[in-house]
């Protein structure tokens, strides 16, 4: 298994997936700043997200976290070299939650933050 660092990304990336949209945390590397943004489960969405991050970031890797191993967005993503995907389990990031969260309540674009904070702290686990 390759070892990674976040100092070979360009950007970290966490995805809250859902049947109808994903939310999204990104982190540039670059300019350490978070965009928090949102796109439709479809594929042509997905697709065209992949391409602008390529874009964006001139083709260099980016870490992008998801609590899948498979399905329609992981076969998507999976089919560009520029992205990295890492699986979080889903119980990694309630227990993260519930442990910095009083109520517990579930929120898809702080479960986003959540992947990306796993991948900057853990990502050599």
């Amino acid at each position: 298994m390759e070892a990674f660092n976040i100092s070979g990304f360009a950007a970290l990336i966490g995805i809250d997936w859902a049947d109808r949209k994903h939310d999204i945390c990104e982190i540039n590397r670059d300019t350490n700043t978070q965009h928090l943004s949102v796109i439709s489960s479809e594929p042509k969405s997905i697709n065209a997200w992949a391409l602008e991050l390529k874009q964006r970031y001139n083709g260099r890797p980016v870490a992008v976290a998801c609590e899948l191993k498979k399905g329609p967005l992981i076969y998507a993503l999976s089919k560009f070299k520029h992205i990295i995907l890492f699986v979080i389990n889903p119980s990694s990031v309630a227990k993260y939650r519930a442990a910095f969260s009083h109520s517990g309540a579930k929120d898809d674009p702080t479960d986003a933050i959540i992947q990306v904070e796993i991948l900057q702290l853990h990502m050599d686990k």
